[in-house]
C-alpha cells in the first residue's frame, strides 16, 4: 500500500502544488485545509479534511493514520503582531505533541521561510544567507516562525525543515509579494519608476513540492535544514518584466555601492529598518548550495513564471479574465444586461447568462457565439427567487468558476408606498439588492481563492435622492451604490476590483414595465453605449462610475439642494412629469 502523507495549507498556493507531485510520486495524499476553505483538490483524487489548526482535536484522528506530515499551514503574510504566534508557532507545537504520540509518522516535513533568518544590524549584506547565518527575524511573522522552527527541531519526530524565499508559479495570489509588484509596474506605478537594486531569492512552487518529496525519500535530510532556492533578482529587474512603458527610471545602483564601501556608509546601513535594507542591498539572498549538493536540482523557471505572471496582470488591467474565467451576467436578455454580454462575447469571453426569458437568453446566446465568445452557458432562474439562485450557484459554481461577475438585472414600479402591492415591492428588494448581495458575496469567496476577480454592480442615478413614487426601486438602488463602495474597500487587497455604475435613463423596456412615462425631449442613453462605457472602465482603477445624460445633474442636484429639500421637490416632478 502506498504511505500516506497528511499536507496542512493543502488549498493554499504552493499546498497544491505539493499535493500534486506528491500524488504524482505515488504518496496516499490527505489535504487538510481551513473549514472555510473550498480548495479544488477533488480532480487529483485527493480527499480534503477541513479543520482548525488551532483545535488540535479537530485533526487529532487523522494524524494517527499518516506516515509522514508536511505542515505548511501558517500565516505567512509578513508583518507584526501577536495573532502570528498562535497559528504559526503554538498550531505547529500542537501538531509535533500529536505526531509524538502516534508510532506511525516517519518524517515531519515543516516549510519555514528565509524570514527566520533576514539579517543582523551590522551585516551589510555582501554574502548570501544560508543554514549556518544566526537568525535575526526582523518581523513577529519572522520570530514566529523561527520559534515553530524550534518546536519541530526539539520534538521527538524525524524532521526536515525547508526555508523558502519568494516563492512564484500560477495560481499566486494577487496581493502577495512578486505579484503585487508585478501589477504595481503594470499599471504604471509611481513606485515602479524607482531602480531598486536589492536582490530577492526566487523559487518556482513546482521546485518546492518537489524538494518536498525529495526529502521525504532522502534519509539524509533528516534532522537537516535547508534553503530551496534557485534566482535572485532585483526589484527593479521584476519592474522591467511587467512594465508596459519605457519610462524614466530613478537609479539607485550608487546608493547601494555608497552603503557598502566606506565606513560612513556601513554606519548609516546599520541604521536602515530592514524593508529598505532588503529594497537596497541583497538582504534576502539566500544559497541553496545545502539541498543541491544533496541531489535536488530545480526543474522549474522562476523568471518564465515571472513573465507569465506579468503577462496575465496586464491583460487583466485591460478589462480581460483568464482563459479558463467566466463571466456571469444577470438580466442578459434584454436591456443594459444584453448589451454587456454582447461587448463581452467581442472580447472571447466564456459566458454564463441568466434570465427568466428562455427564449430571449437562446437568442442572445447564439448572438453572443457569432461574436466570438468561447463559450456561453444560459441559466433559466427567476432570481426573486433566492432558493432557486442558491441552487443555480450549487450547480455551477465548479464547473463554471467565476472571475468576473455583472449583476445588472432589476426591475422598477411606479406607485405610492400603498398603492404598490406588498408581493411586486419584495420581489424589487430581492430582485435588486437581496440577490446581487447573494451573487456578489458568493462571486468574492470564489474571487479571494483565485486572488483576483471584477464585479460590476449596477446601480441607477435614482440612488442620489429620496425618490417619491418609486420609494422602494430608489431605496436599492441606494443600498446597492453604499454596498458597493464599501466592498470595494474590502476587497481591493485581495485582488478583486468593484465597479459600481448609476446609468441614467436608458433606452430599455424599464420605463414601459415600471410605468414611466417618457418624455418627447428625454435624451435616454443606448445601453450598447453603457456597456461600451463599462468595459472601457475596466482598463482603469475600479471607481464608482456616473454616466448617461441624465445621471450626473440627478448627482449634482443631490449634492447641491438640502436634503429636507429634496422629496418634496421629487414628490412634484414625478406627479406632474413621470
Amino acid at each position: 500500500m502506498p504511505e500516506k502523507v497528511l499536507v496542512t495549507g493543502a488549498a493554499g498556493f504552493v499546498g497544491k502544488y505539493v499535493c500534486e507531485i506528491l500524488k504524482r510520486d505515488g504518496y496516499d495524499v490527505l489535504g487538510l485545509i481551513h473549514s472555510q476553505d473550498s480548495a479544488q483538490l477533488e480532480g487529483l483524487g485527493i480527499p480534503q479534511i477541513k479543520s482548525n489548526l488551532l483545535d488540535p482535536n479537530s485533526y487529532e484522528r487523522v494524524v494517527g493514520e499518516v506516515d509522514f506530515i508536511v505542515h505548511l499551514g501558517a500565516d505567512a503574510k509578513f508583518g507584526k503582531g501577536s495573532h502570528y504566534y498562535a497559528i504559526n508557532r503554538d498550531a505547529t507545537q500542537s501538531l509535533v505533541d500529536l505526531a509524538e504520540r502516534s508510532s506511525r509518522i516517519k518524517r515531519f516535513v515543516y516549510i519555514s521561510t528565509i524570514g527566520v533568518v533576514d539579517r543582523a544590524r551590522e551585516d551589510l549584506c555582501l554574502k548570501p544567507l544560508d543554514e549556518n547565518t544566526e537568525p535575526n527575524p526582523s518581523s513577529d511573522y519572522g520570530r514566529s516562525k523561527w520559534q515553530a522552527e524550534e518546536a519541530v527541531a526539539q520534538g521527538r519526530v524525524p524532521f526536515t525543515i525547508l526555508r523558502l524565499p519568494l516563492v512564484v508559479g500560477d495560481g499566486m495570489r494577487v496581493g502577495s509579494h512578486i505579484r503585487h509588484w508585478l501589477r504595481l509596474a503594470a499599471k504604471g506605478g509611481v513606485l515602479s519608476r524607482i531602480a531598486f537594486p536589492g536582490r530577492f531569492s526566487i523559487v518556482h512552487a513546482y521546485d518546492v513540492a518537489r524538494a518536498v518529496s525529495f526529502c521525504l525519500q532522502n534519509e539524509k535530510a533528516i534532522g537537516k535544514t535547508y534553503f530551496v532556492t534557485e534566482d535572485a533578482m532585483s526589484l527593479n529587474e521584476i519592474w522591467r518584466v511587467a512594465s508596459t512603458e519605457k519610462s524614466l527610471k530613478v537609479p539607485l545602483g550608487w546608493l547601494k555601492n555608497f552603503l557598502i564601501s566606506n565606513r560612513l556608509g556601513n554606519y548609516l546601513a546599520k541604521w536602515l529598518p530592514f524593508s529598505a535594507k532588503a529594497l537596497i542591498l541583497d538582504a534576502l539572498v539566500a544559497d541553496g548550495t545545502r539541498l543541491n549538493a544533496l541531489g535536488f536540482k530545480p526543474a522549474a523557471s522562476s523568471l518564465d513564471a515571472i513573465h507569465s505572471l506579468a503577462a496575465d496582470e496586464r491583460g487583466f488591467l485591460k478589462g480581460g479574465v483568464t482563459p479558463l474565467g467566466w463571466s456571469w451576467v444577470t438580466g442578459a436578455a434584454s436591456g443594459l444586461g444584453e448589451a454587456m454580454a454582447l461587448e463581452l462575447a467581442k472580447q472571447n469571453r466564456r459566458l454564463v447568462l441568466l434570465d427568466k426569458n428562455e427564449i430571449r437568453l437562446n437568442i442572445i446566446a447564439q448572438r453572443c457565439l457569432e461574436l466570438g465568445a468561447g463559450d456561453v452557458e444560459i441559466i433559466v432562474v427567476d432570481l426573486a427567487n433566492l432558493i432557486k439562485v442558491e441552487m443555480v450557484i450549487s450547480r455551477f459554481e465548479k464547473s463554471h468558476p467565476v472571475e468576473e461577475l455583472s449583476l445588472i438585472a432589476g426591475f422598477g414600479g411606479r406607485g405610492t408606498v400603498t398603492e404598490l402591492s406588498e408581493p411586486l415591492q419584495l420581489d424589487m428588494i430581492c430582485v435588486n439588492f437581496a440577490t446581487r448581495v447573494k451573487l456578489a458575496r458568493w462571486a468574492a469567496r470564489w474571487m479571494k481563492v483565485k486572488g483576483r476577480g471584477r464585479i460590476v454592480l449596477v446601480s441607477s442615478s435614482s440612488a442620489f435622492q429620496p425618490l417619491p413614487m418609486m420609494s422602494v426601486y430608489a431605496a436599492t438602488n441606494a443600498g446597492l451604490l453604499s454596498f458597493g463602495e464599501a466592498i470595494r474597500a474590502e476587497l481591493s487587497r485581495d485582488g478583486i476590483d468593484v465597479h459600481v455604475i448609476c446609468p441614467g435613463g436608458m433606452a430599455t423596456q424599464f420605463q414601459n414595465s415600471a410605468g414611466v412615462r417618457v418624455l418627447a425631449n428625454d435624451k435616454l442613453a443606448q445601453p450598447a453605449e453603457i456597456a461600451k462605457a463599462i468595459m472601457a472602465q475596466f482598463s482603469r482603477s475600479p471607481t464608482t462610475l456616473v454616466i448617461g445624460p441624465r445621471a450626473k445633474p440627478m448627482l449634482w442636484l443631490a449634492k447641491i439642494l438640502p436634503r429636507n429639500w429634496q422629496p418634496a421637490l421629487w414628490m412634484r416632478l414625478m406627479t406632474q412629469l413621470r
